[in-house]
């Protein structure tokens, strides 16, 4: 009978202790999921806490740049603004985390901070947030080192090096411009050069331009001034002064020839300042000619020599007579034979300012004959040397600066090839508020 209890005893304890370990739930350790079977991350987290951006475009659509957060294992991120200065300012990719401009922004300003968050799908602790801060540095494109720049080269012929100037775009690659004729900037250094050979001492304006190459956004200028200071390259006569001697008096003969050299490819023209009339000069070959019945005694003007790409030179000639011209010869000259050239004024009289550059136009002298032939025009008198005469198209230069105020009296003369010539007065005055004491 002890025996069948005890059997009955063990029977019944077995039962419990089964029904017992059915019941209580398997405990897991830290990390672990019933799920799962292994440790995984409970909660998502950002690879950073805060992110620093520096755009280089602000325009709709533009990249700001990437949020990061490690999600729980099985799960998915949703990224979220959850909070911005200017509501709708900034869009963020749910999936990527990519931030990027909605509308866009054309001035550079202070610093904005968003916040971001990332939630887990399906949810697994707290939401964590990240802290972004965008700069808006080169959302208004370049800005110059300098508003002003200045710049004096002592080299002036085509495609030398001026200076160079430059703007910044918080790293954005910048593209420089100008509308000036006499300058040439480079579109990616901002380094200038000459298009035209340029006047000594004569200033350039060029206004240039910074454009953020990305956006196309101009925001900002520079003025730069150039002051040439540099003796006009390659512009120089064969010899500082010339002297000739005359034998030979008819008109058209020879007399001599002057020379200049300018830098290889250069065109040269001949210009005679003074000489009253008794000479002139070929534009092309530099050759000085008889071009009047001439008196005995020496006579002294200036020649000058214009490059193509600007430059110039002068050098004074002095020649003397040895031999007298006839006088029906003078007397052409100054009395208007039938078929002699007639000037289109009895007399010229002319307004110009002062200046500090020479090569400045006058005024035009017009002349033809009744066979209207081609007419060859000169000065005949010039008492200061600082005016000519273009011997083709009658127009009248400053050959030099003329700082100062005045009056000037001059003759000019136009002969056809025949040897026929007329003379007219000129009147030049020199005023303005340029003009120096």
């Amino acid at each position: 009978m002890v025996h069948l209890y005890h059997d009955l005893f063990v029977n019944i304890l077995s039962s419990v202790i089964i029904v017992i370990s059915l019941s209580v739930p398997q405990v897991y350790g830290f990390g672990q999921s019933k799920e799962s079977g292994h440790f995984r991350s409970k909660r998502q987290t950002f690879t950073q806490t805060t992110y620093t951006f520096t755009p280089t475009s602000c325009a709709a659509g533009a990249s700001v740049g990437t949020v990061t957060a490690t999600p729980p294992a099985g799960a998915t991120l949703i990224y979220l603004i959850s909070s911005q200065p200017t509501a709708g300012q900034f869009a963020i990719n749910p999936t990527t985390g990519a931030i990027s401009f909605v509308s866009a922004v054309t001035t550079n300003g202070a610093p904005v901070t968003i916040q971001v968050t990332a939630t887990a799908t399906p949810a697994a602790g707290t939401v964590p947030t990240a802290t972004v801060t965008i700069n808006l540095v080169s959302c208004g494109g370049p800005t110059f080192t300098q508003t002003t720049y200045n710049f004096a080269p002592t080299t002036c012929t085509v495609g030398t090096a001026i200076g160079s100037v430059s703007a910044s775009a918080g790293g954005a690659a910048v593209q420089y411009g100008t509308l000036n004729s006499q300058v040439a900037v480079s579109s990616t250094t901002g380094a200038l050069t000459f298009t035209t050979a340029p006047t000594t001492n004569t200033p350039i304006i060029a206004l240039i331009t910074a454009t953020t190459a990305a956006t196309g956004v101009a925001t900002s200028t520079a003025t730069v001034t150039i002051t040439p200071a540099c003796t006009l390259a390659g512009g120089t006569f064969s010899q500082n002064s010339y002297t000739f001697t005359v034998t030979n008096c008819a008109i058209g003969s020879t007399v001599g020839t002057v020379t200049a050299s300018f830098a290889p490819g250069t065109t040269v023209t001949y210009f005679m300042s003074g000489g009253n009339g008794l000479y002139q000069i070929g534009q092309t070959t530099g050759v000085i000619t008889t071009a009047a019945a001439l008196p005995v005694g020496t006579t002294n003007f200036n020649v000058a020599a214009v490059g193509s790409n600007g430059q110039s030179a002068q050098a004074p000639v002095s020649i003397s007579a040895t031999c007298t011209g006839t006088a029906g010869a003078t007397t052409l000259a100054t009395t208007t034979v039938a078929g002699s050239p007639v000037f289109s004024a009895s007399s010229y009289s002319f307004n110009i300012p002062c200046n500090v550059v020479g090569w400045q136009f006058v005024g035009l002298l017009q002349a033809a004959n009744s066979d209207k032939d081609p007419l060859n025009y000169s000065l005949q008198q010039d008492v200061i040397g600082r005016f000519f005469v273009d011997p083709s198209s009658g127009e009248l230069k400053t050959m030099g600066p003329l700082a100062q105020a005045g009056t000037f009296s001059l003759i000019g003369r136009a002969s056809d090839p025949w040897g026929f010539m007329t003379t007219v007065p000129i009147t030049v005055t020199v005023g303005g508020a340029a003009c120096t004491s």
